[in-house]
């Protein structure tokens, strides 16, 4: 993640690597993922609601060939929420407060990090039980 790089906006990177394969993700090209194969021709799967399972297409509000945006997100998130709380479910399907919080728990231990010049551990959440 990193909205301090030099040219960098707000720039979110996944790349999940394997033995026989890796996939790659990049907030700033949303619309594609990146398949890279050891034995053969590495692939560009564009984003096409035709392909994706249920709860893809419903975070998908356009056609393939159309490219949903960085707003997009905030919708189909809040689409989900709001689905959940009407169903009487809420909680799945989307980051709850403790995923936030955790997240930040990174965030501090990257800018830590960054002002120590060293690795440092990421704090681990203490868990409140939830009631109802």
């Amino acid at each position: 993640m990193s909205q301090v790089s030099a040219g960098r906006k707000n720039s979110l990177w996944f790349e999940i690597d394997g033995a026989e394969s890796a996939a790659s993700w990049n907030s700033e090209r949303p619309d594609e993922l990146w398949i890279g194969h050891r034995g053969r021709t590495n692939e560009l799967l564009l984003r096409d609601p035709a392909i994706l399972n249920d709860e893809g297409r419903r975070a998908a509000y356009l056609p393939g060939g159309h490219a949903e945006g960085f707003a997009d997100t905030f919708r189909a998130l809040y689409a989900a929420v709001y689905r959940a709380v009407a169903e009487g479910r809420p909680g799945g399907g989307y980051p709850t407060f403790a995923d936030g919080h955790d997240e930040m728990l990174v965030c501090e231990a990257v800018a830590r990090s960054a002002r120590d010049g060293r690795w440092v551990e990421v704090e681990r959440a203490t868990r409140v039980a939830r009631t109802r």
